[in-house]
């Protein structure tokens, strides 16, 4: 399946222990050319780096045309880097480093009203507000950048998949397993974000293209459940339907995508169309305000109880509201789902009195 002079893909190296685990996550961090697995031949390790371009090639995608569009994104993925290191850098100045220095400029100028009740308080502001901050001005940075290097990305994420597949036994052995559904999960997310990256001024057009690209995703994500639950013959089955997706994504011949969803599950729920910048930024604000209200209750509750004296409910009272609307608000934001689990619990306890 793979045949270079140049590169090798190990076959048990680099799937156990931190080694993988970081060329993974920094792959998916930083979304370059790099793949996992992925070594040159000999001595050239050393210095030499493999690109998309050289793993394609071993799969075959060596044609002129493919050269050409995979150069193309080779530099594209490359670019992106720089980018993001220009971005993100001063971004964290901005939103972390300066707040971060001014907040204890202005604590150490208290003197002795610094207590270790507002150094918690401080700290609570800095884990749940301002860090959920840096973290959303970063995400709506890579999203943007996302959004324009999908079609990259996507070509980067089904290679990642193809090369996982060269494993014979990818599908027996369950850590394995779990890193080509990552893949495959990558690949999903960069189908979906296809459509934000390929937009049409005409709204009808644009619904003709959603659903082409939602198909692809569904297709990607009827893969993983196949790789799940694989049975004799899904691995051939798998490295067949990405040699032609691959295909696609080097070509950008979107199009030629065909698949009949009449022999996918009956339910199964649509796939949600990408949030936009704004709607993430709107859903974060909101979730800084519903921090920020318990928060600043319980300083009032603890430093200042007179303030809360016309109220119609005591002190304690509000302070076991304001805890709780804490721990709901800590729930949503961290997506704990402890809220989840106690719904579920309360209905099957229901179904069995």
């Amino acid at each position: 399946m793979f045949e270079s002079d140049k590169l090798e893909i190990p076959s048990d190296r680099s799937f156990v222990g931190w080694n993988y685990r970081t060329n993974f996550g920094l792959m998916k961090i930083l979304r370059t050319n790099l793949l996992p697995r992925v070594t040159t031949v000999g001595w050239r390790k050393w210095y030499s780096i493999p690109n998309i371009r050289d793993i394609a090639s071993g799969f075959g995608f060596s044609t002129v045309e493919h050269g050409e569009a995979l150069e193309h994104h080779r530099k594209r993925l490359t670019g992106r880097l720089t980018q993001y290191i220009f971005i993100a850098i001063p971004v964290v100045i901005v939103f972390v480093v300066i707040p971060t220095l001014a907040l204890l400029v202005s604590l150490l100028s208290f003197g002795s009203n610094f207590t270790p009740l507002s150094f918690l308080l401080v700290l609570l502001f800095v884990l749940f507000i301002m860090v959920p901050l840096e973290f959303l001005f970063i995400k709506v940075i890579f999203i943007l950048l996302d959004n324009v290097y999908a079609d990259s990305l996507c070509i980067q994420a089904s290679l990642g998949v193809l090369v996982e597949l060269t494993d014979p036994y990818v599908l027996n052995n369950p850590q394995k397993k779990r890193f080509l559904l990552l893949f495959l999960s990558e690949v999903a997310r960069y189908s979906l974000l296809l459509l934000l990256c390929f937009r049409s001024s005409s709204e009808r057009e644009n619904e003709t293209i959603r659903n082409h690209f939602h198909k692809i995703e569904r297709f990607v994500q009827a893969q993983a459940r196949l790789a799940t639950i694989p049975k004799s013959g899904t691995l051939e089955e798998l490295r067949k339907s990405f040699m032609i997706l691959t295909q696609m994504f080097i070509t950008g011949n979107y199009g030629d995508f065909e698949w009949r969803e009449d022999d996918a599950p009956s339910a199964k729920p649509a796939p949600e169309t990408p949030k936009t910048w704004y709607q993430s930024l709107l859903g974060w604000i909101g979730n800084i305000i519903g921090l920020g209200i318990p928060l600043t209750g319980l300083y009032y509750l603890i430093t200042k109880p007179s303030f809360f004296e016309a109220w119609p409910l005591d002190t304690n009272s509000l302070t076991l509201i304001a805890l709780v609307w804490l721990v709901l608000s800590i729930d949503s934001v961290l997506r704990l789902g402890i809220t989840e689990k106690a719904i579920a619990t309360i209905k099957e306890i229901k179904e069995l009195i």
